[in-house]
């Protein structure tokens, strides 16, 4: 969505809204990822506004405010993120495998690694969230005409926020020797 208005000759304002939603089930490991609840079910969500007021007070003189928001938040999860490793139902049968997780957040097969003339992989090795990150945008400068030259003098500030979550490993990893 965009809107420009004019006030009068020395005044005009505009802004801008965008956001973009998605959310899929994806095979991102097409070696490991051999059934379907270990695949990446990934949910994203991008945002972007801005505001800008351009006042000219004399046919020399230019000044610009511009007021901008940028926001990011993604989620990675297995398919099986929601069942507790101790009692894993798949195929029909319930294993039992005690990771020592207790956190439901980090639930799931845990990565099961086998190696040695052959490698492949049971379980997924998510969860991660990217964000919520957002970085704010504050800009005004002035543009003076003299003559032949031009000059503009001004200021931006940007002030981010960025904290991830994706611990080292949240789920414990098994993997036969090679």
């Amino acid at each position: 969505m965009k809107v420009d208005y004019r006030l009068n000759s020395k005044n005009s304002f505009s802004g801008m809204y965008f956001i973009t939603p998605g959310a899929g089930l994806l095979v991102d490991a097409p070696t490991t990822q051999i059934a379907q609840q270990w695949l990446t079910q990934q949910y994203a969500r991008s945002q972007v506004g801005s505001g800008n007021w351009t006042w000219v007070p004399s046919s020399t003189v230019v000044n610009s405010l511009r007021v901008g928001y940028s926001h990011y938040y993604q989620v990675f999860n297995s398919a099986d993120g929601t069942q507790n490793p101790a009692n894993y139902a798949y195929n029909g049968n319930t294993y039992h495998i005690y990771t020592g997780q207790t956190n439901p957040a980090y639930y799931g097969l845990p990565a099961i690694t086998f190696q040695g003339g052959y490698s492949f992989q049971l379980g997924a090795s998510w969860p991660k969230t990217v964000g919520p990150n957002g970085v704010y945008q504050f800009t005004d400068s002035v543009s003076i005409l003299r003559g032949k030259h031009a000059f503009t003098f001004g200021g931006e500030v940007l002030a981010c926020r960025a904290p991830t979550t994706s611990p080292p490993i949240p789920r414990v990893r098994c993997g036969s020797p090679t």
